[in-house]
């Protein structure tokens, strides 16, 4: 770099043109991002270029767009010449499908089926032999328009991410054991090396584990399937999670043989919402698969609401590569959280890169094996290697929190941040094991696997949150405490295991169970009412001591409806805790199912364990057919002094409800207008059977029209009457 610095200076000394020319030159050899396409795709690498060229930004880069088209010598010779005289080159994109940007591949001959694989590693290598010297990733666009979409979603990503703790979530599936004419005891690996990522990475993230081998197996025919775990994949993917790790068989359509995900089948449920997209990373076959087939990965990342990026290998791999690669993936993940990066941001290209410099220098003939099914070359990753990762770093200094905590005192959990613009608390049972054992070959194996401890207390918040203690906790000695919070840019978590409970023996029983009130926006509702079928009823519980929501039999809150044959037993992500801190507050949406005369039935328990249950009939009416006041008549009909016009609005109104009822003789003559206007979901309007001249009316029928303002509507009903003194 001397002789280059003596050349600039030389350059500069001509003349203020040749400094021009100077500064341009430096740019040339300062590129840290690389993007590589062809004319008809060079809309989508300018997009691109522009998200991360905002130098005020910390995920700013220095961007080169090259067109292949114009290139007069081999792609790779080119890429080669600019990393042999760029050192800050990290990062190379490819944008385009294989027939829109060529491949390179090698042979691989796996299972006695000779193949030729896709493998990008190529263009940055020393040799056939070697790994890629750049992070290297590839949009496998078919057209401009793919291209782009992808483009939106990661540019809404990167520069508009959405806050929340799922920036620290991770999810691991694992196969179970089943696959025909195979060892349990090799199957069961899969597992075992899922098991593995939970230990480095448990500390300091949010996991969900899905094992397959803890979930029941159901037939349909000959065909074995695990319904309920893959209504928890997609049911925890559409919380929102950072990454989602797969480890077992699979193909370019589906995970495993018994379809725990599957792309014709699943891609339309899976709906996370506000770009809370995942990095799916998978251990199995053919996932990473882009060329001349219509994959799942490919599905996944062209969806608006699917993957973020996929790492995954494009042919069959085997057990070994997998677990080393990810072995090292995670390996480096679990460092950068710890803060033992020296890296201010961390890309998934950086974690990808080092995986497979770490599977090359371990096992060198591993990495590039052509005459089985292994190589780390299959790995690749479609989507943006320089992708930003979400995951907050350890920090001690968050939280102030206590050493011990005392069963039914009440806790404040606030950030030591200067300022945050969200945190989250979860509260947990110690670290869960569970011992897993089969029978194979007259032989008895057993493993202990940890899954995800219960929760029984979450909460976001900006400013400060509070739990008391239930007396359910009597029986634990320690609990759980994670903590995550954002501070502008900055993301930050503090995992504390085993704080000690201390069982405080002056305890004040009482025995009264908690208050149960349902509301719709913030009015508290009686029997009877009408609702509209789309409308949720918020379910608020309240006790001096606090609500037990620790789940433990016989002590949770739950849910449920007459004549419906299901119960929600709610979980601590169902509800949140009331600003009182005495109390939990519950949306309830409403089933479709639900008959349009039906009781909502709660169930509570205060942290003294103490019960209530209360109840709330309800009138349902669907919104779809324009009726808004129910119910209008006036008691008593017929009447000597007085009677009362009454009726309902379906929906707890915004604005002042303004009623006017007209009475008429039966030729149509005005006798007398009654005002009113509140604000209720009940009208009661008053009238002694006088004319607007406070004169008695005689005896005989009348008839009246009543006028309902609501929400700048007037909706009108008739009715008659009788005056009978």
């Amino acid at each position: 770099m001397s002789s280059t610095t003596n050349i600039v200076k030389y350059i500069v000394n001509r003349g203020k043109y040749l400094l021009y020319f100077s500064l341009y030159l430096n740019f040339l050899f300062s590129t840290e991002y690389l993007i590589l396409t062809n004319n008809n795709l060079s809309e989508a690498a300018s997009k691109i270029s522009n998200i991360y060229s905002n130098s005020s930004t910390e995920y700013y880069l220095e961007t080169e767009i090259i067109i292949v088209d114009t290139l007069n010598v081999e792609i790779s010779d080119f890429i080669n010449s600019k990393i042999e005289n760029n050192e800050n080159l990290k990062y190379l994109l490819i944008i385009g499908d294989e027939n829109n940007f060529p491949i390179l591949t090698k042979s691989v001959n796996c299972n006695e089926i000779s193949d030729e694989f896709p493998t990008d590693d190529l263009y940055s290598s020393l040799g056939e032999n070697h790994p890629p010297r750049l992070s290297t990733g590839r949009i496998p666009a078919s057209n401009l328009n793919e291209a782009l979409n992808f483009i939106e979603k990661l540019e809404n990503y990167i520069t508009n991410p959405t806050s929340g703790y799922w920036k620290n979530r991770v999810l691991l599936v694992s196969d179970d054991e089943i696959k025909n004419n195979s060892s349990i005891q090799n199957e069961i690996q899969h597992t075992v090396y899922s098991d593995s990522i939970f230990q480095k990475l448990s500390s300091n993230t949010f996991i969900e584990t899905l094992y397959g081998p803890m979930y029941d197996t159901e037939y349909f025919g000959s065909e074995r399937r695990l319904p309920a775990l893959t209504e928890d994949i997609i049911e925890n993917l559409n919380k929102g999670a950072s990454l989602i790790n797969y480890i077992g068989h699979g193909d370019v359509e589906k995970w495993s043989a018994e379809h725990l995900i599957e792309k014709n089948r699943d891609i339309d449920l899976i709906d996370i919402p506000n770009n809370k997209l995942p990095i799916w990373i998978a251990g199995t076959c053919y996932f990473g698969r882009y060329d001349n087939v219509d994959s799942m990965s490919e599905a996944l990342l062209f969806d608006t609401n699917g993957a973020i990026s996929i790492v995954g290998a494009t042919r069959a791999i085997s057990t070994i590569v997998n677990k080393k690669f990810l072995d090292s993936f995670y390996n480096n993940l679990e460092n950068h959280i710890q803060g033992n990066s020296n890296d201010e941001i961390l890309r998934l290209g950086d974690l990808f890169l080092s995986a497979k410099n770490d599977l090359y220098n371990e096992h060198p003939t591993h990495y590039h094996y052509t005459s089985s099914c292994d190589g780390g070359y299959l790995y690749d990753i479609l989507g943006d290697p320089a992708l930003p990762l979400p995951f907050g770093i350890k920090n001690p200094n968050i939280i102030n929190t206590p050493q011990e905590f005392n069963v039914l005192e009440t806790y404040i959990f606030e950030s030591s941040l200067s300022s945050q613009n969200y945190s989250y608390v979860q509260l947990s049972d110690q670290d869960k094991t569970i011992d897993y054992s089969f029978e194979e070959n007259d032989s008895t194996y057993l493993y202990t696997f940890n899954y995800t401890p219960s929760l029984f207390y979450e909460s976001q918040f900006a400013q400060e949150s509070c739990y008391t203690f239930p007396l359910d906790l009597i029986t634990n000695d320690y609990v759980n405490l994670k903590y995550y919070s954002e501070n502008y840019n900055d993301n930050y978590i503090l995992s504390l295991d085993s704080i000690p409970i201390n069982h405080n023996e002056d305890l004040i029983y009482d025995q009264t169970g908690p208050k149960i009130s349902f509301q719709i926006n913030d009015i508290e509702l009686t029997d009877n009412l009408i609702i509209d079928y789309n409308q949720n009823i918020n379910v608020v519980i309240t006790d001096s001591s606090g609500i037990n929501t620790t789940n433990n039999i016989g002590h949770a809150t739950r849910y449920w409806f007459k004549n419906l044959e299901y119960s929600n037993t709610l979980l601590a992500s169902d509800y949140s805790i009331i600003e009182s801190c005495d109390g939990i507050s519950i949306p309830i949406n409403l089933p479709s199912e639900l008959d349009n005369n039906n009781k909502l039935y709660v169930e509570s328990w205060d942290n003294l364990n103490n019960r209530s249950i209360d109840s709330l009939h309800i009138n349902l009416v669907s919104s779809n057919n324009g009726q808004i006041i129910f119910n209008v008549l006036n008691f008593p009909n017929p009447f000597k002094e007085k009677t009362f016009f009454t009726y309902q609005i379906k929906n707890i109104p915004s604005n002042y409800v303004k009623t006017t009822i007209n009475i008429y003789t039966q030729a149509g003559e005005l006798i007398t207008s009654l005002y009113d206007e509140r604000v209720d979901n009940f009208i009661a309007i008053e009238w002694d059977g006088k004319d607007s001249n406070s004169n008695n009316l005689p005896n005989g029928t009348y008839l009246y029209t009543l006028n309902s303002k609501l929400n700048n509507k007037i909706y009108t009903k008739n009715g008659v009457l009788s005056i009978i003194r």
